[in-house]
């Protein structure tokens, strides 16, 4: 889980009422507005929705490279 203090102001009020991973909350705000603007970076505006598929992408890339999250059933056996 991320760290409170991590967390923008705005967006942990947000988070608040859900007590749950905030990938399970950036994925309900996909769900209800995926062409809503997410993030700003620059000049780039990101939509929920294309940081959402960039997110899926790397986590493909990841995993190809081997990379897998702990307790995966894919990571036992790996030494």
């Amino acid at each position: 889980m991320i760290s409170p203090s991590a967390v923008p102001a705005g967006l942990a009020r947000s988070i608040a009422p859900y007590r749950r991973c905030i990938h399970r909350v950036f994925d309900d705000r996909v769900s209800e507005n995926p062409d809503a603007i997410a993030l700003e970076c620059g000049e780039r505006l990101w939509t929920y929705a294309e940081i959402a598929a960039a997110s899926r992408s790397f986590a493909a890339e990841l995993r190809e490279a081997g990379v897998f999250s702990p307790g995966d059933p894919r990571e036992r056996g790996r030494a």
